[in-house]
């Protein structure tokens, strides 16, 4: 629908109503009329009652007249009754609808009012159908329109880099889950010869040790998925598995990446991304891209949540699927010593 259409329909919806209200009164009025002309034309003019002694003649013209004028005002009457109720029955709907509005107002209602003011503003200074400042107004709002519908409809929302920067907001999902193990999985390729290959990586990271250290979250289980075994002579891997061999409240274990690709698709789970987090049974997210910019997706459908809950599970009990990090360092290793490791 086009911003012409949309318009048209606002301009003309009032005086649709005014049309359709004249329409009433005349239809009542002509039927109150063809109501009066049929009892008139039915109804006897002169009635003779006749008594005892004498002979009385009584014209009943003059009530007759009255009783026909009364039906066809009856009529008036109760189809604007009629019209009246059902008015009154769409102006409820209405008020319950505004009240239900007035209800979700909230620190962003005003925000939205001025873009629909600003919208306005664009359109109205439009050069023409394919003006460039309406064109792309109409994208974005249509994109935030999309955007917001999938988020709650579908309990889905994309991200990029400004949002994972943005990282402790994730662990808001504990808050509200009765499940405080976090359970990511943790790719390393063999084709980046490193443990981190973005900012966004080394920011979550920096961000999940506080919490752990905070005491916000009881345990982390982490799935290390490698290439192949030649990669356990990597210094890097080495130094990682250190790490979480270190801290108390991590648990690892490690699995290559056919064989959890291969569990992914014999439980319905997309193989193509095997970077994921759960957090408790509130929330999921799922890398996609890591660069040139980080690229995922947060997910509060408990259905999908439940699907990689299972997947992880699966895994991470099976002692052939996953194997056991047998490293036996007790030195802390520091977050930045991984990021700057020798390949």
């Amino acid at each position: 629908m086009t911003d012409k259409d949309t318009r048209g329909k606002e301009e003309t919806r009032l005086p649709q109503s005014k049309g359709f209200r004249i329409f009433v009164l005349v239809a009542s009025f002509l039927l109150s009329v063809i109501v009066t002309l049929i009892s008139a034309y039915n109804l006897n003019p002169t009635t003779i009652i006749q008594s005892l002694e004498q002979r009385v003649v009584l014209d009943y013209g003059a009530i007759h007249v009255g009783i026909s004028l009364l039906l066809g005002c009856s009529t008036f009457i109760i189809i604007e009754l009629i019209v009246l109720v059902i008015n009154s029955i769409d102006l409820f709907d209405k008020k319950s609808e505004f009240d239900g509005f007035m209800e979700n107002i909230n620190e962003y209602s005003t925000m939205l009012h001025e873009i629909n003011n600003y919208y306005y503003e664009v359109s109205r200074d439009s050069h023409g159908e394919n003006d460039l400042f309406v064109t792309y107004a109409k994208k974005e709002i249509e994109k935030l329109n999309s955007t917001l519908r999938v988020a709650a409809k579908q309990k889905e929302f994309g991200i990029s880099s400004d949002y994972i920067l943005n990282a402790t907001g994730v662990f808001d999902a504990f808050s509200v889950s009765s499940e405080k193990t976090l359970k990511m999985t943790f790719p390393v390729w063999e084709a980046d010869d490193a443990v981190f290959i973005s900012p966004a990586d080394i920011h979550f990271f920096e961000v999940l040790q506080s919490k752990v250290t905070s005491n916000k979250l009881n345990s982390v289980q982490v799935i290390v998925i490698l290439d192949n075994d030649n990669m356990f002579q990597k210094v890097y891997v080495k130094k990682l598995l250190d790490f979480f061999a270190a801290e108390q409240k991590y648990e690892c274990k490690i699995c290559m990446v056919d064989t959890f690709r291969n569990v992914c698709d014999t439980n319905g789970v997309p193989s193509q991304f095997v970077d994921f987090g759960i957090y408790g049974d509130k929330m999921l997210f799922v890398t996609e891209q890591y660069v040139p910019i980080h690229k995922g997706t947060y997910y509060k459908d408990t259905n999908r949540i439940r699907l990689y809950t299972r997947l992880f599970d699966e895994i991470w009990k099976s002692d052939i699927l996953a194997l056991k990090n047998t490293n036996t360092n007790t030195t802390p290793v520091k977050i930045a010593d991984l990021v700057k490791v020798e390949v």
